[in-house]
């Protein structure tokens, strides 16, 4: 975008959260049943992981969060982008959740790959007696993951929006100028996200009513989320589309 639309960082926060308030019936029915089945899920499994061999264990209630969360988010960005009713209703696993599916997949993969790559250059660099090269590293990795995260973070509304899986070309126009005020909003709800989950996490794990709590705060959060990263896309979009528009009558 040529103007650079900047991000008002307080009034999308105030819409993210007046919009979730706005449609709180539906969100309550839609998400009480994925919460009762992820709640139900772990106390029949334990929160168990099953061994596939020396180096590697499976959780599969890992796999039936995400699979739901996928689900969720794929709904409530269509209810936001494409103003399509959020409900149980709407609830499917079709090209919108599938191309979720993939993208986590395929950003798994390279963010691993980065990790391993960064790691092992951190632990040769680390038995140098000169740490001018460790340090140096580690600072591009923190100034790569500043780039990098806005950009993923606004693929997947992205997807929703365009039906692509990687729309690269769009996204990095519209995150321009916006990279830190994306990465403050999400560190943020990031902080937000510790403060609650920590101590849920060391009480709430047994008992099924206090498991029920804790996926009802955690699918509340992923809601709010969705609705702050979904309010981002649609700002950015609207005047990166109207300044496409106004490109070509030109």
């Amino acid at each position: 975008m040529s103007n650079h639309v900047k991000i008002p960082m307080l009034e999308v926060i105030k819409r993210s959260i007046l919009y979730v308030f706005a449609i709180k019936k539906q969100v309550l029915n839609a998400i009480i049943l994925p919460v009762i089945i992820l709640a139900l899920f772990e106390v029949y499994t334990g929160y168990k992981t099953f061994k596939i061999d020396e180096n590697y264990n499976y959780n599969p209630m890992l796999l039936v969060q995400n699979i739901i969360f996928v689900i969720v988010s794929c709904s409530l960005y269509r209810n936001i982008l494409k103003e399509e009713k959020f409900g149980l209703k709407s609830f499917r696993f079709a090209k919108d959740e599938l191309r979720f599916i993939v993208a986590y997949f395929l950003l798994g993969i390279v963010i691993a790959f980065i990790s391993i790559v960064v790691g092992i250059a951190i632990a040769k660099l680390n038995t140098l007696p000169n740490k001018f090269f460790l340090e140096f590293i580690i600072l591009l990795s923190v100034f790569a993951l500043f780039y990098i995260i806005p950009k993923v973070i606004m693929l997947f509304p992205n997807i929703i929006d365009k039906g692509k899986i990687f729309d690269l070309k769009y996204v990095y126009e519209l995150v321009q100028k916006n990279n830190i005020r994306i990465i403050s909003l999400t560190f943020l709800y990031g902080l937000i996200m510790f403060a609650i989950f920590i101590p849920l996490s060391t009480i709430f794990r047994e008992n099924l009513f206090f498991v029920f709590v804790y996926y009802m705060f955690a699918m509340m959060l992923k809601i709010f989320q969705i609705s702050l990263f979904g309010h981002i896309y649609k700002y950015l979009a609207f005047f990166k589309n109207k300044e496409t528009k106004e490109e070509e009558k030109e």
